[in-house]
This record gives structure tokens, sequence and C-alpha cells, in this order.
């Protein structure tokens, strides 16, 4: 009789701890899978901005980030990354996260280490993402399929509030160069349906090894948003 008293109390304590856990994700802004809340989806788009920044190399390079944070109430922030090809492919890779604000300067300190930041504002950033976007699908190409969700960060931005024109390809031509993980299967689809928009004079590509006088050491760090990048998985409270 007691040790069913135990086991009873113990179940009660098992919930009311995993109610606890499930009320602090809930109050950072995430459910228990890690990814933003229901209540956090409905916030973000009007909590104010906080920053917006780009990874200036992207000018030089086509290949960039684009980041967009925004402050919510309980002081968290909620930052969504966008990496860009603009020279052909539009969104390559993105994620969309919550953090308390001395994670998410962390986050940014450590860009700052790997890379030249510049401020953007924030209906410039909206207008260079979306361009890349329009653009890669003018040539057939998708952006990545967690673009549609993940571009809630950008909320009611006018886009067309921003003076500056962003030009997109590389002498007026698509330019594919191809990633650390684009395998040659990937690297031929990509090819081949740049050739069933323009002839092989109308576009240029490159794969393999990059010459540094193309594109300044790209390598896979520099293509992905290391823990922050998401395909499909769940995202991680873990920094």
């Amino acid at each position: 009789m007691a040790n069913a008293r135990q086991n009873k109390q113990k179940r009660i304590e098992q919930k009311r701890a995993k109610r606890k856990s499930a009320q602090k994700k809930n109050d950072q802004g995430t459910n228990q899978t890690g990814r933003p809340s229901f209540r956090a989806i409905i916030t973000i788009p009007k909590a104010p901005v906080h920053e917006c920044w780009i990874t200036s190399s992207i000018y030089e390079e086509g290949m960039g980030h684009v980041v967009v944070s925004r402050m919510l109430t309980n002081g968290n922030i909620a930052f969504g990354g966008f990496l860009l090809d603009i020279y052909c492919l539009g969104v390559k890779d993105c994620f969309l996260s919550i953090k308390p604000k001395f994670e998410y300067d962390g986050f940014r300190a450590k860009y700052e280490s790997m890379y030249k930041l510049e401020n953007i504002h924030q209906t410039c950033a909206f207008k260079l993402v979306d361009g890349a976007v329009d653009y890669a699908r003018s040539l057939g190409f998708k952006p990545h399929k967690d673009f549609k969700n993940n571009k809630l960060i950008f909320g009611d931005l006018d886009p067309s509030l921003c003076p500056t024109t962003y030009e997109y390809g590389k002498d007026g031509k698509p330019f594919y160069i191809s990633g650390p993980d684009d395998s040659q299967a990937r690297q031929q689809s990509i090819i081949n349906q740049l050739r069933r928009v323009y002839k092989d004079d109308e576009f240029d590509f490159m794969v393999g090894d990059l010459p540094l006088d193309v594109v300044d050491e790209i390598d896979g760090k520099d293509l992905m948003f290391s823990e922050y990048s998401i395909t499909g998985e769940p995202i991680s409270d873990e920094y």
C-alpha cells in the first residue's frame, strides 16, 4: 500500500516537473521541440526590430548572411538568418531561433570574429532577401524549404521603402558557384536547369575547387549557419 502511494506521488511530481519545463520553454518562446511556440509565432512579427546586419562580403563574393532580430517582451531575442546566393540560387539555408539576449550577443560576436559585418536597415534586409528569392525563382530555383515559415521574422516590413537597388547575378548573368556539399549530381542538375532557361554563353558556372580571385576562401563553415542551421530538424535550445 505504501509503495502504491509512493509511486502515485512520484508520478505527480514528474507531471509537475514536466509542466514547469514546458512553461519555461513557453516563456522563452519555444515549445517542447525547440521550435518557436504558437504564441511566439504570433508575437515575433509584431515585436520591435532589434537590429539587422549582413556579412559585407556578400556583394563581392555573391554569398553571405543576412540576420534580422526582434526584441520580445520578455527580453529574449527572436532572430532569423538567411544564407544568400545573390548570383544564382537565392536562399540556400535559413533558420529562426529565440535566445536570451546574452546568447544572441554571443552568436553575433562569433560571426564578427569570422566576417566583417555591416548594419543594414530592416526594410533593405527584406528587400535584399526577397529580391534574391525572386531572382532564383526566375531561373527555376526554389528557396530553402524552411523559408516560408522563417520569413515571418520580417513581419509587416515594407521592402519598397528601401531606397537601395540591388543587383543579382554577376556581370548581368546568372553565376552558379558550387558549394562544398554539392554532389556532382546536384551540380549537374543546377547546370541543366540553367540550360533550360539560357544558352550556354548567357550564364556562367564554376564547380570544384574555387580560386581565390573568384571567391575569397569560401569553405564549409562559410556556407553554413553552424549550430543554428536547420534542415527540417527541430531548433535546439543548446548554443
